[in-house]
């Protein structure tokens, strides 16, 4: 193709250029169909287009020109659960994870949503998730709501809208509000210190299962870690990313840049996988910034699950070990995008 005719359909395609995915990654899936079976959509829906292998080539058609961006190629891409299952399977190493954010990403430049659904991404990306206050109080009307007459009476009374009524059954609890109050600024190790890190806290990780990151950080402690908590950390941008809201996965990434320097720690820990699977791609999501792409790049060098840290630390043995049954649960983007 000349550069005349590539300009051209660079012009009116979405996923053609920086903000589209890397045609060089589309290329690399042989459409082997490997993938299919660890992909939940497919295996719940038989939807050929609900597969890896089918959006992979909705992309390749869209980035060709042979198609058009409308509703059934919008419909199946918002339907990935970006779980990154595809990319264990995949014997050509597809970044599928990359590929559908950045066609996300082109797709939410030109193909409007509604004015309901714009106002709601609004609010939920840019202001609830980053806002700790905010957070904060949604988090204890969901808990008034949940623990008081005001659920049953409104599902009763068909007050909540059809399709919000169907998912509120999965609504995780919200904790009491005492385990949401914001970790000490500083946790100093236990007996000698070994290393200091920094702690990512999350921003729904803080508010959900904040008892879960004040497990980690006195598991860090007693094992020798002098830990920071940065105050001005902020939400990781997870969520905008795998939304197609990438301008804003960035702009908070600059902050956490600006909130947590890697050159004053031995590792950067966290205890929510999501996060860490972002945050270990700041250097990729910001590349081609030229004032934070270095700093991104060794941030992410330094991002660790609490499990990976404290299996490469020497653990120290607990003062009265009693013998427990646990159960371990293997979230997909720790598996699938943190290979653990």
């Amino acid at each position: 193709m000349t550069a005349t005719a590539e300009t051209q359909r660079s012009a009116f395609n979405p996923l053609v250029g920086p903000l589209g995915p890397d045609r060089e990654m589309i290329q690399r899936c042989i459409h082997c169909g490997l993938c299919t079976t660890s992909c939940p959509t497919f295996v719940l829906l038989g939807n050929e287009m609900d597969s890896p292998r089918g959006r992979i080539y909705l992309m390749r058609m869209v980035v060709d020109g042979e198609m058009a961006v409308n509703d059934t190629v919008l419909k199946h891409l918002d339907r990935c659960l970006d779980c990154r299952a595809c990319e264990t399977a995949c014997p050509s190493g597809v970044r599928y994870g990359s590929l559908i954010e950045a066609a996300r990403e082109g797709l939410e430049k030109v193909r409007g949503r509604g004015a309901g659904a714009r106002l709601l991404r609004r609010l939920l990306f840019r202001w609830l998730l980053p806002s700790r206050a905010l957070l904060g109080l949604a988090a204890a009307g969901t808990r008034l709501y949940q623990r008081t007459f005001l659920r049953p009476l409104l599902l009763k009374l068909g007050l909540i809208p059809p399709k919000l009524a169907r998912l509120e059954p999965m609504m995780p609890e919200v904790p009491p509000l005492a385990s949401m109050l914001p970790l000490p600024s500083e946790v100093p190790a236990s007996g000698e210190e070994r290393c200091r890190v920094a702690f990512f806290g999350g921003c729904l990780q803080s508010a959900l299962f904040g008892d879960v990151n004040r497990a980690a950080v006195r598991a860090l402690a007693a094992n020798g870690a002098r830990v920071v908590i940065p105050s001005s950390q902020t939400c990781c941008g997870a969520l905008q990313a795998h939304a197609g809201d990438r301008g804003t996965a960035r702009l908070l990434a600059r902050r956490n840049l600006e909130a947590i320097d890697p050159s004053q720690y031995d590792a950067i820990v966290l205890a929510v996988s999501g996060c860490g699977a972002m945050l270990h791609e700041y250097g990729e999501l910001l590349a081609g910034d030229p004032a934070f792409a270095a700093r991104a790049k060794a941030f992410s060098e330094k991002v660790m699950d609490v499990t990976v840290f404290l299996s490469k630390v020497k653990l120290r043995k607990a003062p009265h070990p009693e013998p427990q049954r646990v159960a371990y649960h293997h979230p997909c983007h720790l598996y699938h995008a943190l290979k653990v």
